[in-house]
């Protein structure tokens, strides 16, 4: 019976068959009542896990945001006064020669101070705009759901790995540029307080040059660092090594003592002895300020994990 019930539903099924214009739409959503019921299903599961989304991710983001606005701050405050100490047309014109170091070393911690309380706030606001957008509704279905396909956690954790680089890559230069400022600042007003002539004008012009080659040496490392955490490589981790950071503060010891000595015996180093000690310094700086940046950056991973 089941035989001849197959035969006939097949010698009936070649009968009168349809057009192929009728058929294209059987399995088709044309009404996108599935999409639509899809979108609404997905729109709620988004919105319980931004509901519940640990609160890390916006405190990281933001203060990783202030950091790297501070540390640039740093950077373009610390050239322009070294520019502007070490070119004698410009510390003429603007009296820099004239400046209280006390006063500027306060007004630029100030300054460096509000530039991170205010790129926070700004990273605050970025991040709580992105997540809203990450849950909103454009009208097109079909929009919606490949929008939230990607999930508020997606969103955030792209955008704190997207700032990171930057963030220990300007906070460690800022450092870099800041204690060579003060090393030449020291210089410079040390002169100015003995004897201001043509001769120490040009001293602080070859000083200057000396010091900016030690602060390309410094770049060099800087930008090797936050490439390698732009790429997330593992090479970074030997950084935040204790030894690192005992190398970093002999070479601060070093560098501070044949300093001092050449000032108590009134003696002016060698250009090359110059430039040991600024590369010294440099250096210096960099493996501490990478020491501590890089360590705090791990715990803020841990938070994130």
């Amino acid at each position: 019976m089941i035989s001849a019930d197959l035969a006939a539903l097949g010698e009936d099924s070649r009968r009168d068959p349809l057009p192929r214009e009728r058929t294209l739409g059987v399995y088709r959503d044309d009404g996108g009542l599935g999409a639509a019921a899809r979108r609404d299903e997905l729109l709620e599961q988004r919105r319980h896990e931004l509901a519940f989304m640990p609160l890390a991710y916006s405190h990281v983001f933001a203060h990783r945001v202030g950091r790297a606005a501070a540390g640039a701050a740093s950077i373009v405050g610390a050239l322009t006064l070294l520019f502007a100490l070490g070119d004698p047309l410009v510390s003429t014109l603007f009296g820099v020669a004239r400046v209280d170091p006390s006063g500027v070393a306060a007004l630029a911690v100030i300054s460096v101070l509000m530039t991170y309380i205010g790129a926070s706030s700004l990273g605050e606001r970025l991040f709580e705009s992105r997540m809203r957008k990450a849950i909103e509704l454009a009208g097109d279905v079909h929009a919606d759901l490949d929008r939230l396909a990607e999930g508020p956690v997606d969103v955030a954790r792209r955008l704190v790995r997207r700032i990171d680089p930057w963030a220990v890559a300007f906070m460690i230069g800022g450092c870099i540029c800041v204690a060579a400022l003060f090393g030449y600042t020291m210089f410079a007003f040390d002169a100015r307080a003995g004897r201001w002539h043509h001769w120490t004008r040009l001293a602080l012009q070859r000083d200057l040059v000396v010091v900016m080659i030690a602060l390309a040496i410094g770049a060099a490392l800087v930008a090797t660092v936050g490439r390698a955490i732009a790429r997330r490589s593992e090479s970074t981790r030997w950084l935040t090594h204790g030894a690192i950071l005992g190398g970093g503060l002999i070479l601060v010891g070093v560098t501070l003592y044949y300093g001092m000595l050449a000032r108590m015996l009134l003696r002016t180093p060698s250009i090359a002895t110059r430039l040991g000690l600024s590369i010294a310094g440099v250096l210096a700086v960099f493996a501490i300020a990478s020491y501590a940046v890089l360590w705090w950056r791990g715990r803020e991973q841990k938070r994130l994990a």
